[in-house]
């Protein structure tokens, strides 16, 4: 709890707002915490200033200037001032939207742009030793490589493919039922390469999982369980030293962002993509063609006679 020299309203108003986002947007205890950092800072910053000059202690246009003024001067990384920043506008306009604040006095304050992160990807070699690293001479294994070879052969999450039915695979129609995020269901099609593993998983492995257990799970564990997403991706990463390869340059979403990389390369339509992979936004889908471009320009660099001999004529 800050000390005198601010104005209680506003104080009160900081724990209201936490517990809003806590009960009510159901947000994550480190999300909470990281709010109450950045907005406490804030408020300390207009007490220390208020010891200095009289001035009010409010949560207006000048105080928000000044606490820019103060990140910039601290040399934060963009990434930390951008978040500051996004947690005062975000109170700013909760205090504005409850009648607190006559006016949001961060409406004209654009919020810092930062430079979108392309996902890492792996190329076609390294995925297929990364799939013959894992061995299918026991039924766990068999279920592992169905379940590599779905992750990538469909581009699914790892919450997507743990949570899969055994009904959700239409062998005749090569393709799966995908419960994904929102609750929103999509069909994928299944590759020949794919298909084969799961069906020699759900012939060979499964019942042997099962053990005469009943269970409704497409991937099952060995105590006729459905498998968990954090013991796949722990197997995944023995997989990957198996294989030769960094275990922290291979996750399941590292194979979904792979899918999608390899259908852009082999010629398949953004707006396809976007559906197998289930985004809501095609936005979201097109950082995928910023990766593919970024590695057209460094083959053209690499490769074109204009682009390497710049002292020609």
């Amino acid at each position: 709890m800050l000390q005198s020299g601010v104005k209680p309203p506003l104080e009160e108003m900081l724990g209201r707002y936490l517990a809003y986002l806590s009960i009510e947007k159901g947000l994550a205890m480190n999300t909470v915490e990281a709010y109450r950092s950045d907005l406490g800072q804030f408020i300390e910053g207009l007490m220390e200033r208020l010891e200095r000059e009289p001035i009010t202690a409010d949560l207006d246009s000048a105080a928000v200037t000044r606490y820019i003024g103060m990140i910039a001067a601290r040399g934060l990384s963009k990434r930390s001032a951008a978040r500051k920043i996004s947690s005062l506008r975000s109170f700013a306009r909760w205090l504005t939207a409850n009648d607190h604040l006559p006016d949001d006095p961060t409406a004209e304050i654009d919020p810092l742009k930062l430079d979108k992160k392309l996902p890492r990807v792996l190329g076609m070699k390294t995925v297929i030793e990364l799939i013959n690293a894992v061995p299918t001479d026991q039924p766990g294994g068999r279920r592992d490589r169905a379940m590599l070879e779905l992750l990538y052969g469909c581009g699914l999450r790892v919450s997507e493919l743990c949570g899969l039915k055994a009904g959700d695979l239409k062998r005749s129609e090569k393709t799966v039922l995908v419960r994904g995020k929102g609750g929103k269901s999509r069909l994928v099609p299944v590759g020949e390469a794919a298909l084969k593993r799961v069906e020699d998983y759900l012939e060979q492995a499964r019942p042997a999982l099962l053990k005469g257990q009943t269970c409704d799970s497409l991937f099952v564990t060995a105590r006729g369980k459905q498998m968990r997403r954090e013991v796949f991706y722990r197997r995944l990463k023995d997989y990957a030293v198996r294989a030769g390869l960094r275990p922290d340059t291979v996750s399941p979403h590292v194979l979904r962002h792979t899918f999608a990389t390899h259908l852009l390369q082999g010629g398949a339509h953004l707006r396809a993509i976007q559906e197998m992979l289930g985004h809501s936004d095609i936005s979201t889908t097109e950082i995928y063609s910023h990766l593919y471009t970024g590695r057209l320009k460094r083959e053209f660099d690499s490769n074109h006679p204009r682009a390497k001999k710049k002292d020609q004529p």
